[in-house]
């Protein structure tokens, strides 16, 4: 079972500390500011990439009445990669980050 979360929770203090290990160099220009600024001091850059494919997945499958970049449909992603952070920090997700992730994301976007 592959961890999500990186094993020495770095901080970051800008979004500009954020360096990609992946491929795609553009990745900051597509993804919200509020996301990239949560899931830094927990996920690698790789790993945020990652999360937004789930993001857009759940998001696609929510059938949700407002576009993705909505300030509220944008909140209700932040918390829940809040809330997931949390139960994995309290080793409290038994399977995968991802699949807490995208479950927890589908019940926050019905209220949305």
């Amino acid at each position: 079972m592959e961890k999500i979360l990186t094993d020495n929770l770095k901080t970051f203090h800008s979004i500009e500390e954020v360096a990609p290990v992946c491929k795609l160099d553009l990745w900051k220009d597509y993804l919200p500011k509020d996301f990239i600024v949560h899931a830094a001091p927990y996920l690698t850059a790789c790993n945020i990439i990652e999360l937004w494919d789930v993001v857009v997945r759940a998001y696609e499958e929510a059938n949700v009445n407002k576009p993705l970049n909505n300030e509220k449909v944008i909140k209700a992603v932040v918390e829940s990669l809040r809330i997931t952070v949390d139960k994995e920090l309290q080793q409290k997700i038994h399977k995968t980050f991802k699949g807490y992730f995208a479950a927890v994301l589908k019940n926050e976007l019905k209220i949305v």
